[in-house]
């Protein structure tokens, strides 16, 4: 059995919108969208904690929609507000002494602190009897898994659009120091129109110091080496991560496996997809480089090249 590291199983946010979405995103084919086992979408329509009681005195839990490493996610609504909010339980262990609380406080406020299109809305953190919450954005939409799990593509342009959005939110959040760190499809969320939302930067790390940190979070297939070796991270990290995605798709195939072997990505341009477009193979090599110090430096360099190749196959 392969090796998972706090993958985040949930059911899209508005998985009612689901029938509405598929017919607005083209597709290309009925393919099998990925050779590796698919992750399994658990849907909870019923929770027990729906309507027992309201949350921090304000919120009417209506159903747990996300269950992970990272904790619980419920969809709710704001009784104040009367507006539909998704709020996740942080799991306890991960906030087990007092320095760790204080740095998951500064790095809540500096997520509040985000207004991008692209990047799902923290409201607030609250806490009551020992356990922090953080209030998002309810986002209503299917992640790009869903989709990859339907066993379809989308078009070359479709995807040039949906990474391209996913850059432009991480380059504002790489300006205001903060990284995601564990960007993968479950968590780039596909709403009308292709508009993207990426969600779960309650797992993103402050940027610090010399803009590094030292951190071990992820999901094995999307982690760059440093980030199994646990060493100091960067924005580089992010790009590494964008890479694997965009290979997975174009491709429907994610060039690594869920486990923590180094060796199979010491050489990455073998693990590369003959179904790629050649212009591309540049893009998405340096993007997953084994050596950091070889890939994009910059999410807007992984953007840029990205265009540049984009070019000749849209047109």
């Amino acid at each position: 059995m392969s090796k998972k590291i706090r993958i985040v199983v949930r059911d899209a946010q508005g998985a009612g919108e689901s029938a509405a979405l598929s017919q607005s995103v083209p597709l290309t084919s009925s393919r099998s969208a990925s050779g590796r086992k698919p992750v399994v979408i658990r849907k909870k329509s019923a929770d027990p904690r729906a309507g027992e009681r309201l949350l921090l005195n304000r919120y009417q839990i209506e159903a747990a929609i996300g269950d992970g490493g990272s904790g619980v996610v419920y969809r709710a609504r704001d009784t104040v507000l009367n507006v539909v909010v998704a709020v996740k339980a942080v799991t306890k262990e991960l906030l087990n002494d007092e320095p760790t609380i204080r740095a998951f406080k500064e790095e809540a406020r500096i997520a509040m602190s985000m207004s991008h299109p692209g990047i799902v809305r923290i409201h607030n953190m609250e806490q009551e009897d020992g356990q922090f919450f953080l209030v998002m954005e309810y986002v209503e939409g299917r992640s790009m898994r869903d989709i990859l799990n339907g066993g379809h593509l989308l078009h070359f342009d479709s995807v040039w659009r949906v990474i391209d959005s996913c850059c432009a939110a991480l380059e504002y959040a790489h300006r205001k120091g903060v990284l995601h760190n564990d960007l993968k499809p479950e968590n780039i969320m596909i709403c009308r129109d292709l508009a993207v939302k990426i969600i779960d930067f309650g797992v993103a790390m402050l940027l610090s110091g010399e803009n590094r940190i030292f951190r071990i979070v992820g999901t094995p297939a999307y982690m760059s080496p440093e980030q199994i070796r646990g060493e100091f991270l960067d924005v580089r990290t992010d790009v590494y991560a964008m890479g694997v995605i965009l290979h997975e798709f174009l491709t429907g195939q994610c060039p690594f496996g869920d486990d923590l072997d180094l060796e199979g990505r010491l050489n990455p341009e073998t693990m590369l997809s003959p179904k790629l477009q050649r212009s591309l193979l540049p893009v998405i090599g340096n993007a997953i480089a084994f050596d950091r110090t070889h890939r994009w430096a910059t999410i807007p360099d992984f953007r840029y090249a990205l265009s540049e190749a984009s070019a000749s196959i849209m047109h």
